[in-house]
C-alpha cells in the first residue's frame, strides 16, 4: 500500500507534556509532541533531529533518544523505547515497545514492534445486546403528513381574433408609369440643368399626367 503524502502541520510550536528532557543541542520541528505519562520519562539526546509530527508518547517506561539520531516527519513512538545513536527512521514509521539499534536505517512507513493484541474469545462472553432507551419513539415519515395535492381544473385558452384584411387600392398602371417617367426627368434636369431636351421631356410628361387626371373618374 503506498504511503498517504504529508499534511503540513498547522501548529508552529511543540507540545511538552510530563517528565521530559530536551538537550539544548537539539533539533525539533513544528507540531512534535513530546509526551510522559506519570510512570514514563522522555529523554532527548544532543544533535538529535526530529522532523514534523513526531509523537513520543511514553506510557510507562522511559523513551530515550540517543545522540545524534534522526527521525523523519510523522514518526510514532510508543511505550518503553530506546532508539540507538546516529540511526536515522524514515518518515510514518511506528515503533512500538521496540528498541532500534545504532547506526540502524529504517525505511520509511515500517510498522516495528508488537503490531496488535490477541484476544482470547474462548474466555469472553458473548456481548450484552443493546436495549433501546425507554423514551425512545419511532422516527416519524416525512411524507405521511404531507398533504396530496388536488387536481386543477384545465385552463382554457381564448383564440385569438382572426386579421380583416385590408385592401388597399392601387393607382392604375399608366398613372405609376407617368410618374416613374417623371421622377426620371426629374432627376435628368438635376444633373443636366442646362439641356434643353430634358425640360421639355418634364413639361410633356408634366401635362400628360394633368391629362389623364382629367380623363380618369372620380
Amino acid at each position: 500500500m503506498p504511503l498517504q503524502p504529508l499534511q503540513l502541520c498547522s501548529r508552529s510550536d511543540i507540545r511538552v507534556v510530563g517528565n521530559v528532557e530536551i538537550h539544548p543541542s537539539a533539533a525539533i520541528a513544528s507540531g512534535v509532541v513530546l509526551l510522559a505519562g506519570p510512570e514514563g520519562q522522555v529523554v532527548i539526546g544532543p544533535g538529535v533531529c526530529l522532523g514534523m509530527g513526531v509523537i513520543l508518547n511514553a506510557i510507562a517506561g522511559t523513551i530515550r533518544v540517543e545522540e545524534g539520531a534522526s527521525l523523519g516527519p510523522g514518526v510514532l513512538v510508543v511505550g518503553n523505547c530506546a532508539i540507538g545513536a546516529n540511526s536515522c527512521i524514515g518518515g510514518l514509521t511506528t515503533v512500538y515497545e521496540c528498541d532500534i539499534p545504532t547506526m540502524a536505517v529504517i525505511a520509511a512507513g515500517t510498522v516495528l514492534g508488537n503490531c496488535g493484541r490477541s484476544v482470547d474469545w474462548a474466555t469472553s462472553g458473548p456481548l450484552p445486546p443493546v436495549a433501546d432507551p425507554p423514551d425512545c419513539q419511532p422516527e416519524a415519515d416525512f411524507w405521511e403528513d404531507e398533504p396530496t395535492p388536488e387536481p386543477q381544473p384545465p385552463v382554457k385558452i381564448a383564440p385569438e381574433p382572426e386579421a380583416i384584411p385590408v385592401t388597399v387600392p392601387s393607382a392604375p398602371p399608366s398613372e405609376r408609369l407617368t410618374a416613374s417617367k417623371m421622377r426620371i426627368n426629374q432627376l435628368l434636369v438635376t444633373l443636366f440643368p442646362y439641356d434643353q431636351r430634358f425640360q421639355e421631356r418634364l413639361q410633356s410628361d408634366g401635362d400628360q399626367s394633368d391629362s389623364l387626371r382629367k380623363d380618369s373618374p372620380p
